[in-house]
């Protein structure tokens, strides 16, 4: 499994790093690094802050958008500090599948644990032999 995470806040990277240290993980510090790793490489879960340094005002909710003008299987996580029910509405409809307060590491993790067990049964062999078969 391999899952991309979009924050420019470190100490929340580390986080990350250390829940998650069977997985791994490429990091972007800024939404428009985030969208062009994604289009240079195939991951099995996008998570993103909404709010980035890189002055764009919701980035993380344009970066959604960006990324699912040319990816709208890989699910996508999208965590705010200043989460409200417009973003996360305005998240939803840019195609976000997850939306959570920042720091709820708690739900992250059980969002995870759940997309890691679908991805387990929804990922097989053909009687044949066949390539892996994915469906999202």
């Amino acid at each position: 499994m391999r899952i991309i995470i979009g924050d420019d806040d470190r100490m929340m990277i580390s986080s990350y790093r250390r829940l998650l240290r069977e997985i791994k993980i490429d990091e972007a510090s800024e939404s428009n690094e985030l969208v062009e790793k994604i289009k240079q490489s195939n991951y099995d879960l996008i998570i993103t802050d909404n709010d980035y340094e890189d002055g764009i005002e919701n980035g993380g909710i344009e970066a959604i958008k960006g990324i699912r003008q040319f990816n709208q299987t890989t699910p996508i996580l999208l965590q705010s500090g200043e989460l409200n029910e417009e973003k996360r509405k305005w998240a939803l409809e840019a195609g976000a599948n997850y939306v959570l307060e920042k720091g709820e590491l708690s739900e992250l993790m059980k969002i995870i644990g759940e997309y890691i067990k679908w991805l387990m049964f929804t990922t097989h062999k053909s009687k044949q032999g066949d390539t892996l078969i994915k469906r999202m």
